[in-house]
C-alpha cells in the first residue's frame, strides 16, 4: 500500500491549520519545535522532525504550500539539527526577515518572528502536550461558516455572537505576536478567522450577549498580560443583526469605537432610530444606474402623496436609501424619517415599541414611553422587515393605518397621528399569505404602490461609483491614495453581489485594511470574488447530511485527524475534441512556459555535509491514509474553493463551445472572458485532458 502522492501531501501540509494536530501527548515533555505561517488565507502549523527538512514555497515542489505571490515557488529551507533550526534562503525573490533582518542561511535558538515575502512566521520551542488550538480560517471560510451557523440558529431559535479583536497599539502588531494566548481562551467548536494582519474574527455558536461579553473582558486582560492592549467588538444574532453580512457590518464598526478606557464594544440594535444614510451623510445623492433611473425618478412621483409604500428587493440593494428619498423629496422633509427594524423587536416588546407604554403598564415599564408611531408623527415610519412581524403585531398595525390613532399600553386614551408609511422586505408576502404567516388585508393595505428594486448584478453600472465613494469615505482624514487596478474592476464586475451594496461594502473596507500598495489588487479581493462565486455556491462545497466518507476522514479538522485532500484537482476531458462538432479545433498553438526553475542556496546549512539534509516525504507528515477512491471531496477549505472554481471554469468554457459550435470567440463572449484568455485555459486544459488520456 502506497501513501499518498508529493503533490497531495503537500497539499495537507498546506490546509493543516492551527487544529492541534502536532502529533500525540507526550509525558516526557520532549521539546517540540513549532513554526505556524499566518497568510492571507489563514494559518499553517509545522512540527519540525529532527534531521529533516521542509521546503516552503507557493506552489510544488515545496512541500509546504502557501498561496501568496509574494512567495517564491521554493523561498525557504527550514532544518531541524541538533543545535537549533537552520533556515536558508533558497533565492527567493522577497528574501527572507528574521527578527528584522536580512539573513541567507543561518542557525536559530530560542523564539523569532521570521518573514518569507509578506508571509509571518512564528518560530518557538514548546515542552509537553501538544497545542489544541481552533483553527485560524481564511476570511472566506469563515465567512461561509457564519452564515451557515445563522441558518442553523434561525431555524432552531438558538443564539450565537461575532467578536472581531484588533491591538489598540499603534502600530497594530501582527496576530502572530498576540493570537496564541488568545486562542487558548476558547472552545473547540469556536471559529477563528483572519479578517487582516491584525485583526481576528471570532464565531461563538450557542453563545448570548453575557457569554460573549464576559469572554471579550476576559480577551482583552489577558491581552494586557502580552502587554498588548486590545479592542474588542461584540455582536450578537439576532439582537444585533439578521444576516452575516450586517453582523460583519456591525461589529467591525464597532471595532473601529474601541478605545483604551472602553476595550470592549457591544453592538446594541436599537429596534427604531431617526435613520440616516451614509450618502446622505456625506451630501451625496443616491448614486443611480441605468436599473434603478425610472426607479428613482417614481419615488420624486410618491414624495408628492401620503400612501403607503412597499419596496420589495433583495437584502442590501437600498431599500432604506428609496425610503429615505421618498421622505427628503416631499414636504415631510422637514420632520423625521424613524426606520424600524421590524425583524429587531422582541415578541414582548413589539406593540409597545409601535405604540408606546404607559408607565407600570407591564414589568420593566418605569417610566411612559412614546412609540414609533408618535416619534414619527408628521414625518415617515420606515417599517425595514415587516415581514417578520408576528401576526398580533401584524393586526395591531392594521387597525392604526386604517384609522390613523394609537393607543399606547396601559392606556385607554387614543391619540391621533399623521404619518407616512414606507415599508420594505426582502421575503415573498404573498407566498406568506398563502403559507398564513402574513395577514392578506395588511399586505393590501401596505402594497397601495410597489416598488421592486433591482438586485446590484442587474446594475453593473453602478459598481464602480459606490467603490469610489467607499474609498473617498475610507481615506477621509488620510494622506493615503489608494486606486483599483483593472483586473480587480474586473472581478467586482463578474461578480453575482449575493449580499448587493452591503456585501460590496464590506469587501472594499476589508480590502482598505489589506491592501498594502497604493491600489487594491485582485489579490486584496476575497477568494468568492476572485472566483467568481456566490456564497450559495461556496456553501455546496461543504458536506450535506447524510455525507458518506471513507473510514477515519474526517472533513472537520480536529486534534488528531487532518482533511485528505487527494484527488481534488479537477480533471477535464481526456478528448475535448468531444465538446466540439466534427471539424472544430480546439487547439491553440502550444506556448513554452518562460519561467525559469528556481535557484537554489550554494550555502550548505551550518554542521551539515556539502549536499543539503533530506528532505522530509510530505506524505510521511499525514496521519491520515488518502481516501480509496480519487473522487474529488468537498472540504471546508481555501483549496475546496479553488477546486469549484477551476472545476466550473472548465464546464463553462466547454459548455460555451458546444453551444456555439466550436466558435471560439463567440463562447469568449457569451461567458464574459476576453479572448487570449479564453485561448490560453483552453490550451491548458487540452493539454491536461491529453496527458490525463496517455496515463
Amino acid at each position: 500500500m502506497t501513501g499518498p502522492g508529493p503533490v497531495a501531501g503537500a497539499t495537507q501540509i498546506t490546509e493543516k491549520l492551527i487544529s492541534g494536530d502536532l502529533g500525540p501527548p507526550d509525558p516526557e515533555g520532549t521539546p517540540r519545535w513549532i513554526l505556524v505561517l499566518y497568510h492571507r488565507e489563514g494559518a499553517v502549523t509545522v512540527q519540525l522532525e529532527a534531521g529533516k527538512s521542509i521546503v516552503i514555497g507557493r506552489e510544488p515542489p515545496a512541500s509546504v504550500i502557501l498561496p501568496d505571490a509574494s512567495l517564491s515557488r521554493k523561498h525557504a529551507r527550514i532544518t531541524l539539527l541538533a543545535d537549533g533550526v537552520c533556515i536558508e534562503d533558497l533565492g527567493s525573490t522577497n528574501g527572507i526577515q528574521v527578527d528584522s533582518r536580512r539573513i541567507k542561511c543561518e542557525v536559530l535558538s530560542g523564539s523569532h518572528e521570521i518573514r518569507l515575502g509578506n508571509v509571518v512566521g512564528s518560530l518557538f520551542l514548546r515542552r509537553g502536550t501538544p497545542l489544541a488550538l481552533p483553527g485560524i480560517e481564511s476570511h472566506d471560510v469563515f465567512h461561509v461558516a457564519l452564515e451557515q451557523e445563522i441558518i442553523r440558529a434561525r431555524h432552531f431559535g438558538r443564539p450565537l455572537a461575532l467578536l472581531m479583536i484588533r491591538p489598540l497599539d499603534a502600530p497594530a502588531p501582527h496576530v502572530s505576536r498576540w493570537s496564541m494566548p488568545l486562542r487558548e481562551l476558547l472552545r473547540s467548536v469556536d471559529r477563528v478567522g483572519l479578517y487582516s494582519a491584525d485583526t481576528l474574527q471570532v464565531l461563538l455558536p450557542e453563545a448570548g450577549l453575557e457569554r460573549a461579553t464576559e469572554l471579550a473582558e476576559l480577551l482583552s486582560r489577558r491581552g494586557d498580560q502580552e502587554s498588548v492592549h486590545l479592542g474588542v467588538a461584540v455582536a450578537v444574532f439576532p439582537e444585533s443583526a439578521p444576516t452575516a453580512h450586517r453582523l460583519l457590518e456591525s461589529c467591525r464598526d464597532a471595532l473601529q469605537r474601541t478605545e483604551a478606557r472602553s476595550p470592549v464594544c457591544v453592538v446594541r440594535e436599537e429596534a427604531w432610530v431617526p435613520s440616516h444614510s451614509t450618502e446622505q451623510e456625506l451630501g451625496d445623492a443616491p448614486i443611480v444606474g441605468r436599473a434603478t433611473h425610472g426607479i428613482f425618478e417614481m419615488a420624486t412621483r410618491l414624495a408628492s402623496v401620503t400612501l403607503p409604500v412597499l419596496v420589495l428587493g433583495e437584502t442590501g440593494v437600498g431599500k432604506e436609501v428609496f425610503a429615505r428619498a421618498v421622505h427628503e423629496r416631499g414636504p415631510r422633509r422637514q420632520r423625521s424619517l424613524i426606520t424600524l427594524n421590524c425583524a429587531a423587536i422582541p415578541p414582548q416588546l413589539v406593540e409597545s415599541t409601535l405604540f408606546g407604554h404607559e408607565r407600570g403598564a407591564f414589568t420593566g415599564a418605569g417610566q411612559q414611553q412614546r412609540g414609533v408611531f408618535e416619534a414619527a408623527n408628521g414625518g415617515t415610519l420606515f417599517l425595514d422587515e415587516v415581514g417578520e412581524l408576528p401576526p398580533a403585531a401584524q393586526g395591531a398595525l392594521l387597525r392604526t393605518l386604517e384609522t390613523s390613532r394609537v393607543m399606547r399600553v396601559g392606556s385607554t386614551r387614543e391619540i391621533e397621528v399623521d404619518v407616512r408609511i414606507v415599508a420594505a422586505t426582502n421575503r415573498n408576502l404573498e407566498v406568506m399569505i398563502r403559507e398564513g404567516t402574513f395577514r392578506p388585508d395588511l399586505f393590501f393595505r401596505l402594497n397601495a404602490m410597489s416598488v421592486t428594486l433591482p438586485p446590484l448584478r442587474d446594475r453593473i453600472d453602478e459598481i464602480e461609483p459606490h467603490v469610489r465613494r467607499m474609498l473617498a469615505r475610507g481615506l477621509r482624514g488620510t494622506e493615503r491614495k489608494l486606486s483599483v487596478s483593472e483586473p480587480a474592476w474586473e472581478l467586482l464586475r463578474r461578480y453575482p453581489w449575493p449580499g448587493n451594496i452591503r456585501e460590496l461594502r464590506n469587501v472594499i473596507e476589508r480590502a482598505l485594511v489589506i491592501a498594502q500598495g497604493s491600489e487594491i489588487t485582485e489579490q486584496d479581493l476575497p477568494e468568492r470574488i476572485h472566483s467568481a462565486l456566490s456564497p450559495a455556491t461556496l456553501r455546496s462545497s461543504f458536506p450535506g447530511p447524510g455525507t458518506s466518507l471513507p473510514p477515519g476522514v474526517s472533513l472537520y479538522p480536529s486534534a488528531g485527524s487532518l482533511v485528505p485532500l487527494a484527488g481534488l484537482i479537477a480533471h477535464p476531458p481526456a478528448d475535448l475534441n468531444a465538446y466540439l462538432p466534427p471539424g472544430s479545433n480546439s487547439n491553440p498553438p502550444p506556448r513554452s512556459s518562460s519561467n525559469p526553475p528556481p535557484r537554489s542556496s550554494s550555502n550548505p546549512p551550518p554542521g551539515s555535509s556539502s549536499s543539503p539534509p533530506p528532505e522530509v516525504d510530505p506524505a510521511s507528515l499525514s496521519p491520515v491514509a488518502p481516501p480509496p477512491s480519487t473522487e474529488a471531496l468537498p472540504v471546508r477549505s481555501v483549496a475546496g474553493v479553488r477546486r469549484i472554481a477551476r472545476e466550473t471554469e472548465a464546464r463553462m468554457i466547454l459548455d460555451a463551445l458546444r453551444e456555439t459550435q466550436g466558435n471560439q470567440t463567440e463562447a469568449a463572449r457569451r461567458i464574459g472572458m476576453p479572448l487570449r484568455t479564453f485561448v490560453r485555459k483552453l490550451g491548458a486544459l487540452r493539454r491536461k485532458g491529453k496527458s490525463r488520456g496517455e496515463r
